[in-house]
């Protein structure tokens, strides 16, 4: 910690800036359809995925179907487990849009343009245009980036306003103007509120650590002082507050459970289930920050090795404080450290361009493009060979081929020639086609993943199982989840009524919600009750001549023919799940229908295809 902190990165900004405008301008044709084409290409092909993706659409979609823009519900019961403003975009799309997975996961694609362009803009203004595009390069492509921007989940919005919050409190620093860094500074407390509006109070505590980190490291206390705290402040409380003040008076209890429940108790206890080890996420960004992960060592040498900025030690903050806080937390999923990516991308990119600049260290950029070998392969197994690969990945593989049979390969054969061959790879890295190169390589590598995903979100979502009740529905049954619950179900179903979702008393979650389970909310107003007991569900069976769909897991499909009252007219079993059809009109007259594969039913409660 006793080398040399310079404050600004004018020099390096000098070296990194020789490239040609032509190499600019040709780089950027590359650039700008591999980044659109990652984010937005078959957007809507895949099914949703369970849990996450089935559960976070049908939550916006009851916002439109409720007409209530402030208390989240899913399936029809208040679920107060995140805040609504994601929901908000979500709604809004389908607004736009329609119904559908493509409309779902647009706020998710869009947040992560935003990710990319303020990656951009603040890589360019400190560290040169090279490092700016190799930062968006290496941003879009690693693993887990790429998957959570084609995902309905909260956290790639949350990732932009984190990336907002932080990179206006540096541009603040760094700005001499006044009145400038009044104007970032009041930015960066606006983005805290939406994100604190996006995934509660860890929405201000993650920047807020950031921000302290940085200020203890270089001791610039006096940085507090120039903070704008007053309209900063004011303007933060005018973003949070009417939503917490209005959700909590819809709902009596709500700011204790998010504060003290859904925040400390998750980051201190295990109430949730959700236990790893200290290590569990520098295995997720091994894994999820691939293929560049093996830079990664590079950026870390040079950073111990050589002068360090001030703008080292401020990336390098902010990717190891969102690393450690949530490694200290009790409750871990992948997804939590996604805030760290365009921190970490800048700092790889800047190792990257230096390799660029010394001939001993060209070798190690080879080492990403190994990763394209295993698509490459499976794209050569799949053209020649397809009875090889397993059934998902052969419809993928078909599909990508399909789209761009031999481009792909002729991609692989420079891409490997300059893995094999030095002399290419030192001319192609001297002539700045490196990174056009690169970028083509990658197209194939994506043109793979986006036919893979789809073909293996079939297995993991709810749409065939939708499939198979449309058999029956006409929009007048109830629906009924028995001891089970399949997340994206009552999107694919577009239910107009709440599920009856029976289960024992004591469970810890029920729809995936500690809330739901511990706070047994009621329905929203004009609906009647919907979680019950195993004991309630006997007794309406006895009484109620209502047509039932009962939906449960197989090996549970026993124990509830033996309900007493339960008259089926007919039995499915869909992959790994049960449908029972009760109609007590029609009497016990049992038989057996096909599953719901490759079905295509257009019923009163809509389409449901595979």
């Amino acid at each position: 910690m006793d080398r040399m902190l310079i404050e600004g990165d004018s020099a390096f900004q000098r070296a990194s800036g020789s490239s040609s405008w032509v190499q600019s301008v040709s780089s950027l044709v590359w650039f700008l359809p591999l980044v659109l084409f990652i984010l937005f290409n078959n957007l809507g092909g895949a099914a949703l995925f369970d849990p996450d993706e089935g559960r976070n659409a049908e939550i916006a979609r009851e916002v439109l179907l409720l007409g209530d823009w402030v208390t989240p519900h899913y399936n029809f019961i208040p679920r107060l487990d995140k805040p609504i403003a994601h929901y908000w975009t979500i709604a809004l799309s389908y607004k736009i849009f329609g119904v559908s997975e493509w409309s779902a996961r647009l706020p998710s694609a869009v947040a992560a343009l935003g990710c990319l362009i303020l990656t951009y803009c603040f890589a360019r203004r400190f560290l040169g245009a090279d490092v700016a595009r190799w930062g968006v390069l290496i941003l879009v492509t690693s693993v887990e980036f790429f998957l959570l921007s084609r995902t309905v989940i909260l956290d790639m919005a949350f990732a932009f306003f984190i990336t907002l919050a932080l990179s206006a409190f540096y541009r603040a620093v760094q700005i001499e103007s006044a009145g400038a860094k009044k104007l970032h500074y009041v930015i960066m407390f606006a983005a805290a509120g939406m994100s604190t509006l996006i995934k509660g109070p860890i929405g201000f505590i993650l920047p807020g650590s950031v921000v302290f980190g940085y200020l203890v490291l270089t001791r610039k206390w006096f940085l507090l002082r120039e903070v704008e705290w007053f309209w900063g402040g004011c303007l933060f409380v005018a973003i949070v507050g009417p939503w917490y003040a209005l959700v909590e008076q819809r709902n009596p209890g709500y700011l204790r459970y998010i504060f003290i429940e859904e925040g400390i108790l998750r980051f201190l206890t295990n109430r949730y289930n959700r236990s790893e080890p200290w290590y569990y996420f520098i295995l997720v960004l091994a894994l999820g920050f691939l293929p560049w992960t093996v830079i990664i060592p590079v950026a870390v040498k040079d950073f111990w090795n050589k002068i360090r900025s001030d703008l080292d030690f401020f990336l390098w903050v902010w990717t190891g404080a969102v690393l450690l806080f949530f490694s200290f937390s009790a409750s871990k999923l992948p997804h939590y450290i996604l805030p760290l990516y365009p921190a970490l991308s800048m700092l790889v990119a800047k190792a990257v361009t230096g390799i660029l600049g010394s001939p001993a260290k060209k070798w190690s950029l080879r080492l990403p493009w190994l990763t394209l070998a295993f698509p490459l392969l499976i794209l050569l197994v799949g053209l020649y060979w397809p009875d090889w690969l397993p059934g998902h990945v052969k419809s993928g593989t078909r599909e990508a081929l399909s789209i761009l049979p031999y481009p792909l390969i002729f991609i692989g054969v420079p891409l490997s020639l300059m893995i094999l061959n030095s002399t290419l790879a030192d001319r192609l890295a001297v002539r700045g086609y490196f990174f056009s190169l690169s970028c083509l390589g990658l197209l194939s590598f994506f043109a793979l993943s986006h036919q893979a995903i789809e073909g293996v979100s079939y297995s993991r979502s709810s749409v065939d199982l939708a499939a198979g009740a449309a058999w029956f529905a006409t929009g007048r049954e109830q629906v009924v989840i028995y001891d089970a619950y399949p997340p994206g179900l009552p999107f694919y179903l577009r239910i107009h009524r709440p599920m009856w979702v029976v289960s024992s008393a004591d469970k810890r979650s029920i729809m995936g919600s500690a809330y739901v389970a511990e706070k047994k909310p009621l329905p929203a107003k004009g609906f009647a009750k919907v979680l019950l007991t195993f004991e309630e569900f006997s007794l309406l069976l006895e009484k109620s001549g209502e047509r039932l769909l009962i939906f449960t897991r197989q090996k549970l499909l026993p124990r509830l023919l033996n309900e007493k009252g339960l008259r089926p007219i007919a039995v499915s079993k869909i992959r790994g799940d049960g449908l029972v059809v009760h109609d007590k009109a029609r009497g016990a007259q049992s038989r057996s229908v096909p599953a719901g594969a490759n079905t295509a039913v257009t019923g009163a409660q809509g389409e449901f295809t595979r």
